[in-house]
């Protein structure tokens, strides 16, 4: 795939290291790629970038769930959709990514070093990169979703402030 080559050309010149332009251009469960339309290519970048410094804090690897969907694909895997009064899921912009652990590394103490070493990277993450980050429910496996260049904000709020909080009292380093 030529739009292929030219987001993986991007990801070479941004150096993104433990990820690929393919991907972030697959819907996982549905073995499904699909390369965004130019206009939509660098806005990965940022969040690409992300992933990467919560990939090497980890120091394992991490699964990429997905990054870009077209709005069929994104009403298909039931993602936010675009409304008059609201843009809708950020990987319709190919601003987002949905990150897990890898079976082999699902242990408790990854489960929660990932979910702690998101919510450092969201804490100390230049507000003008605005970083999004939501924490999946528990049932849902060790998952988490990061975008940037929408807005900063953040969901599963109680999750995250409760880390927060824990993080300001010392409980968790």
């Amino acid at each position: 795939m030529r739009g292929l080559a030219e987001v993986q050309a991007l990801f070479d010149e941004a150096r993104i290291e433990h990820f690929t332009a393919h991907e972030l251009c697959t819907v996982r469960s549905l073995r499904h790629v699909e390369v965004p339309p130019p206009n939509l290519r660098r806005h990965i970048i940022p969040c690409a970038k992300l992933c990467d410094k919560l990939r090497r804090r980890m120091g394992i690897p991490l699964v990429l769930l997905g990054g870009y969907r077209s709005p069929k694909i994104n009403r298909r895997v039931g993602g936010a959709p675009r409304r008059p009064w609201t843009p809708g899921s950020q990987h319709l912009y190919f601003r987002a990514a949905d990150l897990g652990l890898p079976r082999d590394h699902d242990t408790p103490e990854n489960r929660r070093r990932f979910y702690v070493e998101a919510v450092k990277l969201w804490i100390e993450t230049d507000p003008q990169v605005k970083m999004g980050l939501g924490l999946y429910r528990k049932d849902a496996g060790p998952r988490l979703h990061i975008d940037a260049g929408h807005k900063r904000r953040r969901w599963k709020k109680r999750h995250v402030r409760r880390i927060v909080q824990q993080l300001r009292r010392g409980d968790v380093a």
